[in-house]
């Protein structure tokens, strides 16, 4: 899964530099380059169940103040199949985002192909207004933010 968190950093002088512990593990450094905005913070965990501890520290020396907020879990899918396991792809209109056609075929190269036959058969000649991408559903997460917003959760 993958935990995102909202870091930002006050600074002056040098680039701060600083560290994300999971437990007591250092997971990562980073130099901070940005100002006057913050970066989402992408770190992917694979754990077995239990509690692991988010920490964020900075290096000295420095003269930074860091701000880490919204530990969350990012929602994860995975691509719909037919029921012969063949891949679902979707074609959907660019300005509505409406989807116009599901099509079933082994790569996106195949099923844009496919659709832009059927597009041309329902009158449709400029294909730039379209696009293809899978079809989707959600995957339950076995794992939770702590209110503590520190810690991850990950059920059995």
């Amino acid at each position: 899964m993958r935990v995102l968190a909202d870091v930002d950093c006050e600074w002056e002088g040098l680039n701060p530099i600083y560290r994300v512990y999971v437990n007591d593990e250092m997971f990562v450094e980073r130099t901070w380059y940005w100002t006057e905005q913050y970066l989402e913070e992408l770190l992917p965990i694979y754990a077995e169940p239990g509690d692991y501890v988010f920490r964020w520290e900075l290096v000295p020396p420095h003269l930074a103040k860091l701000t880490v907020k919204n530990l969350r879990i990012e929602p994860q899918g995975r691509q719909c199949v037919n029921d012969q396991g063949i891949p679902l792809w979707e074609i959907y209109e660019r300005a509505t985002d409406q989807v116009v056609l599901t099509i079933a075929c082994a790569t996106q190269q195949e099923a844009w192909a496919i659709a832009q036959e059927q597009l041309r058969a329902l009158g449709h000649s400029d294909f730039g207004q379209f696009n293809s991408t899978p079809s989707t559903e959600q995957i339950p997460i076995p794992a939770y933010i702590l209110e503590d917003n520190r810690t991850l959760r990950i059920k059995e």
